[in-house]
């Protein structure tokens, strides 16, 4: 499930009079930081803990019922949309163990000394997979300069009966490693980061929507969509993810 699929001004952003911001502000929608929950077997894993967080589980609870115990969460990098909501687990529910790489995990988790101990910790190194709720995570190097960031390949442990591929490619540019681009090729489901439209601007350490695309298409995904959107793209794009899509492999 997408709980957001915003960039980190996120859509509407604040003081805005843009075309797209005031529709959303009409039309009561938005596009909150990006974020992404998986589900499988009753267990939850949180990709990325943005400062939206706080607004995106009472969204669970009012389209659900109920909040769901998140098991984890894995932070790709340490910029401020991308892990700083964590502290909204605080007097909310147990708080969730951790993974990243050792670089991302000694930047972000000083920030939260006082919720996480060092059992809660779990440090993996890119390329390495593991198993948590019953699924293989990989995590991935993409470019994102200068911060070093990670993308993620999901799928079933080896042996099981059905078998499939998903990613998130988190923020990066176009510039990927041939073993994380070798992993993203084939899945069946990409979510990839695509910030503005090329007639906007063109910024170095993202993709662009339209560069977004055509390195879906390239990567031969059976479906993607586009995430980490700024305000600039409409929402009706097409291939835009939106908050709340919930999606089965």
């Amino acid at each position: 499930m997408l709980l957001g699929t915003g960039d980190a001004a996120g859509t509407p952003k604040a003081g805005c009079i843009c075309q797209n911001c005031q529709y959303a502000l009409e039309h009561d929608v938005q596009r909150l930081r990006t974020s992404l929950l998986i589900e499988n077997e009753g267990h939850y894993v949180l990709i990325d803990s943005g400062p939206d967080l706080r607004r995106q589980l009472i969204e669970i609870q009012k389209r659900f019922g109920s909040l769901p115990k998140i098991d984890a969460v894995i932070w790709t990098h340490g910029h401020f949309d991308h892990f700083m909501g964590f502290g909204e687990f605080y007097r909310v529910q147990k708080i969730p163990h951790i993974y990243g790489t050792d670089d991302v995990m000694d930047y972000c988790t000083p920030f939260f000394s006082f919720l996480v101990s060092e059992n809660k910790q779990h440090r993996k190194k890119p390329y390495e997979p593991f198993e948590l709720i019953g699924l293989t995570w990989t995590l991935v190097q993409v470019t994102h300069p200068p911060t070093p960031t990670y993308g993620v390949v999901i799928e079933p442990p080896p042996g099981a009966d059905q078998r499939w591929r998903m990613g998130y490619t988190s923020d990066t540019n176009r510039d990927i490693p041939k073993a994380s681009y070798d992993l993203f090729t084939g899945l069946d489901l990409l979510f990839i980061d695509g910030i503005f439209p090329n007639e906007v601007v063109k910024v170095e350490k993202h993709l662009n929507y339209e560069e977004a695309m055509e390195l879906a298409q390239e990567l031969d995904a059976r479906s993607y969509y586009i995430v980490h959107m700024s305000h600039y793209l409409s929402f009706n794009t097409p291939h835009a993810g939106h908050d709340g899509d919930v999606f089965e492999l």
